[in-house]
């Protein structure tokens, strides 16, 4: 939130519009909108909330909202396909194979201070990102050892430790491909 702010300031426009002309575009994230799927588009996903008796719908036009603050946190959303075109430009990046950034801002985003970066929690088998406001999760993981990028997403907000262990064991079976 106090990057996206400063970039407001420095660039003179709204961090929504720097989003679209400086990722999505260059990478050609045709789905990345922000809000709700279904706030404005009623074919996409409902998030939803997790209970003891099951996930229960969240109407996505109730006053359950990010908001503008939180906004650049976790306000953002795409398909699938352009979550993984997101992981495979850090990927390339951890990899020296920097596009959009150069090789030294993705080495600073994915540098450890203790087990955390910026905005990544850092691991020996991978670097990896959860975001989720409690109706929809999505993930990446980024194996710099194993050249290998996963994503996830899901509409419900599951126990992030059990995502974490699926995919770590999911990270266990890529095999480092011989020179």
């Amino acid at each position: 939130m106090i990057a996206a702010a400063m970039a407001e300031e420095r660039a003179g426009v709204p961090w929504e519009t720097l989003v679209h002309e400086r990722l999505s575009e260059p990478l050609g994230l045709t789905s990345l909108g922000f809000g709700w799927p279904a706030k404005d588009d009623p074919a996409q996903p409902w998030g939803h909330y997790p209970s003891r008796h099951g996930p229960i719908p969240h109407d996505p036009k109730d006053s359950y909202q990010v908001g503008p603050l939180l906004g650049p946190a976790g306000d953002l959303q795409m398909n699938i396909t352009d979550l993984a075109r997101f992981a495979l430009l850090h990927l390339d990046g951890v990899q020296g194979r920097a596009r959009i950034l150069s090789p030294e801002s993705f080495q600073r985003l994915h540098r450890p201070i203790g087990d955390y970066a910026l905005g990544w929690n850092v691991r020996e088998t991978a670097d990896h990102h959860l975001g989720g406001m409690g109706t929809f999760l999505a993930g990446i993981w980024i194996s710099k050892p194993r050249n290998v990028a996963i994503v996830m997403a899901t509409n419900v907000d599951p126990d992030p430790a059990i995502v974490s262990a699926v995919i770590t064991g999911t990270l266990r079976t890529f095999r480092v491909p011989e020179p």
